[in-house]
């Protein structure tokens, strides 16, 4: 079975109404009056009505009415722009953010997460991984992963949490990016000749794309990595961290585990790590104020405390 079946079979149960219009105005920031006045006028946003006559929406409909508001913002023709199918909003608007792209200070992440959210929606994997690839040989691996990466894992939670997207679309994109971030910190990896850094979880976790985000940023700083993955023994991690003596532990932690289970765990690890081994948390999990551990909110600053570390 070729890609394009799957992702057929993929759209063909997608593909169903699932949005009243209440729920799709509260995710675009359209009101309800305007939707509906598109809708008689333009033919779009197309709905399905219910033997009771209420209207119904496809989820996809949120991604693609994301991009026209960027378009109206653009001071671009409600006619041009609310009829558009989601490829041709994304082409005009590439055009015209690639117009702007030398203005200094021009930010097109908005449009980017956007179009990344959109082919998460109809199970695109082929656009979206040749979208992360063009934006990589432009960005580089760092911005890449500032300023893209990590604000379309932000746009999925919140897509998930509103009910715009699926259980399922969640774990498509995990799964496409745990892929694009493993091959490039590999690849990063292969170069790599400086001192070695353990990556890992805590018991438990199995959440790893703040893991494979913190590689890439490991690797460009030079450092070897030593990707342990998710939900580790603790007594496993301290045996190759002590065996290894790295720079730094550094382990990525989600809010999904109770707060003093992870301060008792961090507290464990510090307590039978040699002590001349840092330990480095990030993540919305990560706490402050543990003896002898290092909490980084950004990854600027993370590779700044690789880089000038012994």
């Amino acid at each position: 079975m070729n890609n394009d079946e799957i992702r057929g079979m993929s759209n063909e149960k997608e593909d169903s109404y699932e949005l009243s219009i209440g729920q799709l105005a509260g995710l675009t920031g359209f009101d309800v009056h305007r939707l509906r006045m598109w809708e008689r006028r333009y033919g779009m946003p197309r709905s399905r009505r219910l033997p009771s006559g209420h209207r119904r929406y496809r989820t996809e409909e949120v991604s693609r009415l994301k991009l026209v508001r960027m378009a109206l913002d653009m001071k671009l023709r409600p006619a041009q722009v609310v009829p558009a199918s989601t490829d041709t909003l994304e082409r005009l608007l590439s055009g015209l953010y690639s117009k702007q792209s030398t203005i200094p200070g021009f930010n097109d992440t908005g449009f980017l997460v956007e179009t990344l959210a959109g082919y998460i929606a109809r199970y695109d994997a082929d656009s979206f991984m040749q979208r992360l690839y063009g934006e990589l040989s432009v960005r580089g691996p760092f911005r890449t992963v500032y300023d893209l990466v990590g604000p379309f894992v932000t746009r999925i939670g919140d897509g998930w949490s509103s009910g715009e997207l699926s259980i399922g679309h969640e774990h498509f994109a995990t799964n496409l990016l745990n892929d694009f971030l493993g091959t490039v910190w590999q690849r990063l990896n292969e170069r790599c000749e400086g001192r070695v850094c353990v990556l890992a979880t805590l018991p438990g976790e199995r959440h790893v794309l703040g893991l494979q985000m913190c590689a890439v940023v490991t690797a460009l700083a030079g450092r070897q990595v030593i990707y342990l993955g998710a939900d580790l023994p603790v007594r496993e991690t301290i045996r190759i961290a002590n065996n290894l003596r790295p720079q730094a532990l550094c382990l990525s932690l989600s809010p999904a585990m109770p707060k003093p289970e992870i301060t008792e765990t961090l507290k464990r690890l510090r307590r039978d790590l040699d002590s001349g081994i840092g330990m480095i948390t990030g993540g919305r999990g990560a706490i402050d104020g543990l003896t002898g551990i290092e909490r980084i909110v950004e990854f600027e600053q993370y590779m700044q405390r690789l880089t000038t570390t012994a």
